[in-house]
C-alpha cells in the first residue's frame, strides 16, 4: 500500500472518530434547577420532569427493573439520565470492551441511559413523545410516548408495538436494593454445582465473574447489575456464560398489559392478499404458547405459514412443539445431552428415548434430561397439524433450540429456511433462583443430530437473503409452492 493510500485512510478514520466523539459529546448530565428535589408543574400545566426520579421499567420478559434519573426542563420538555461516569467504571470501561470507535457515541458521558422528551400537556390533550437509549443515535434508541392523561410511559417500536412500561416517581429510599454481591455469589456456586465449560476453562468462566465482581462497586440497581453483566460478557464474548435476569413478575405483567398494543412473545399476523399467516416469535413461554399461537394461524386454513425466528432465541424444549405443528409423521429430533461430558457416543447410545406428543412430555424429557445428563427426543405430529407449504425466517439473532427445530424442518422436507446463517453452538438452558427476583440461565446441555453434521457453526438458509428482505423473498417463494400443489 502506498504512502497516499495510507495517509488518506488514517484521515478517513480520524475523522469518522473525531465526528463520533463529537456526536457523543452532544448528550450532557442533566442538571435539576433546583437540585435534587423534584418540582411538581401547576395543576394543567405540561408536566416537565425536574429533579431525581426512580424509574421502574416493566415488561413481559423480565422486570421490574429500576434505576435512577436525574432530569431537567428543555425548551420543548425535558431531558434525563443515569448518573454519568458510570459505564466507564464498569469492567474495562466502555472503551475496553467495545473499543474505541464505538465508545464515544455509545453511552455518552459514561451515562448507561439517557432520555429525552416532549412534556405531556394534559389541558391540550398532546402526549409527550421522545427517545431512551444507550446513545443519542437513532439504532440505539426506543421511542417513547407519555400519556397526557397520566399513568406510565410507553416504551415502544417503531411500528407502534409496547416493548415495556416505564414508570417515573420521586425518589424514594423505600425501594429495597438487590444484594448483588450474594446474587453473583450464588451465580458461581450454580456454576460450580451444575458446569457447562470442560475444565480447562475454568479459568475463563472465574475471570468473567471476577470481572463481574470488579463492576459491583459501581452497581447501585438493577440496570448498572445489567450492564456491568453484559459489558463482562462483551469482554468474554467466546465464552458461554450464565445470563442474570430479574424474572418478571404478575405487577410486571399488568402493568404491560393495561396499556394495551404490546409486542407479545409470540405474534400472529395474516396477509389477506397472500393467503399466508405469519407466526413472529420471540421467546417462549411454554407449550401451550405454541399451541395458542398455531390455532390463532389456522382458523381460518392459511394458503401457507412463515415461522418469523429472526429474532428468537429459545432456551427450552417447548421450541420444538413448532415442529409437531407442522409434520405429518413421527420425526427424531436428536439427542440433548450435558456439555462436559466427554464420551458423547456412550451418552448418546445409552440416553432414554422420550416421546414428545402431549404437552407435558416436555416438561418429562427436561427431568430425564436434569436428571440423566441425556435424552434423545422424538417428536410426534399434532393431531391437527398443518401440512401446507412453510418457510423459516432465520438470521445471525436466531439461537438455540430453535435453530434445532428450524434444523429438524428443513431436514424432513416440511420447510424452507430463509434469510441468513444462525448464531450455531445451540444450547439448551436451564434456570435457576440467585434471589432477589433475578434467575440465571445456565447453558448446560447441547444437542447432537440424529446424522448429519452439527450445526455448531449455524444453520445455513435454503435461500440466503438480507434480514429485512426475508419475509417478502419468503412470501414469493411460498406463493410458488402453493400453485404448484395439486
Amino acid at each position: 500500500m502506498n504512502s497516499r493510500h495510507t495517509t488518506v485512510i488514517n484521515l478517513s478514520s480520524a475523522a469518522t472518530l473525531l465526528l463520533m466523539s463529537l456526536i457523543g459529546g452532544c448528550a450532557t448530565p442533566a442538571r435539576p434547577t433546583s437540585g435534587e428535589a423534584v418540582k411538581t408543574p401547576p395543576p394543567g400545566a405540561p408536566a416537565t420532569l425536574d429533579g431525581e426520579y426512580d424509574i421502574t421499567f416493566h415488561s413481559l420478559w423480565a422486570g421490574p427493573m429500576r434505576t435512577r434519573m436525574k432530569a431537567q426542563p428543555t425548551p420543548v420538555g425535558f431531558k434525563a439520565n443515569t448518573p454519568p461516569g458510570v459505564a466507564w467504571n464498569l469492567v474495562g470501561g466502555v472503551q475496553g470492551a467495545l473499543g474505541p470507535l464505538l465508545a464515544p457515541y455509545l453511552f455518552p458521558q459514561g451515562m448507561l441511559l439517557v432520555w429525552e422528551s416532549t412534556s405531556p400537556d394534559p389541558a391540550a390533550g398532546r402526549d409527550g413523545e421522545g427517545w431512551i437509549g444507550i446513545s443519542t443515535i437513532g439504532p440505539f434508541r426506543a421511542r417513547t410516548r407519555t400519556p397526557a392523561k397520566g399513568g406510565p410511559t410507553r416504551i415502544e417500536l417503531p411500528d407502534g408495538r409496547l416493548l415495556a412500561a416505564m414508570r417515573v416517581t420521586p425518589t424514594s429510599d423505600e425501594i429495597p436494593r438487590a444484594d448483588f454481591a450474594s446474587i453473583v455469589q450464588n451465580m458461581e456456586r450454580i456454576a460450580e454445582e451444575h458446569p457447562w465449560e470442560p475444565p480447562r476453562r475454568a479459568a475463563d468462566l472465574q475471570a468473567y465473574f471476577s470481572d463481574v465482581r470488579g463492576s459491583l462497586p459501581h452497581v447501585t440497581d438493577d440496570v448498572s447489575f445489567a450492564f456491568a453483566c453484559g459489558l463482562a460478557w462483551r469482554k468474554h464474548s467466546g465464552l458461554a456464560v450464565p445470563a442474570a435476569f430479574r424474572g418478571a413478575d404478575d405487577d410486571s405483567g399488568r402493568e404491560v398489559r393495561a396499556l394495551g398494543g404490546t409486542l407479545s412473545p409470540i405474534n400472529v399476523t395474516r396477509e389477506n392478499a397472500t393467503g399466508i399467516a405469519t407466526i413472529e416469535i420471540l421467546s417462549l413461554l411454554d407449550v401451550r404458547s405454541i399451541d395458542n399461537a398455531m390455532s390463532e394461524a389456522l382458523s381460518p386454513p392459511p394458503r401457507a405459514l412463515i415461522i418469523d425466528l429472526r429474532n428468537a432465541g429459545i432456551s427450552n424444549l417447548s421450541a420444538l412443539r413448532l415442529v409437531s405443528h407442522l409434520s405429518d409423521r413421527p420425526v427424531d429430533a436428536g439427542c440433548f445431552i450435558r456439555s462436559v461430558i466427554e464420551d458423547r457416543g456412550k451418552a448418546v447410545g445409552s440416553a432414554s428415548s422420550v416421546p414428545l406428543a402431549a404437552p407435558d412430555d416436555y416438561s418429562q424429557a427436561s427431568e430425564v434430561l436434569k436428571r440423566q445428563g441425556a435424552v434423545r427426543v422424538s417428536i410426534e405430529p399434532h393431531p391437527h397439524a398443518f401440512t401446507g407449504p412453510v418457510a423459516v425466517l432465520v438470521t445471525g439473532r436466531t439461537r438455540s433450540v430453535v435453530e434445532v427445530a428450524a434444523r429438524v424442518l428443513a431436514e424432513s422436507g416440511r420447510a424452507a429456511v430463509v434469510g441468513q446463517r444462525t448464531a450455531g453452538k445451540p444450547r439448551l438452558h436451564a434456570e435457576h433462583a440467585v434471589g432477589w427476583g433475578y434467575i440465571v440461565r445456565t447453558p448446560e446441555f447441547i444437542w447432537l443430530p440424529v446424522a448429519g453434521p452439527t450445526i455448531d457453526k449455524g444453520l445455513a438458509p435454503t435461500l440466503m437473503v438480507s434480514a429485512d428482505k426475508a419475509p417478502v423473498a419468503a412470501a414469493r417463494l411460498l406463493i410458488d409452492a402453493a400453485h404448484k400443489a395439486p
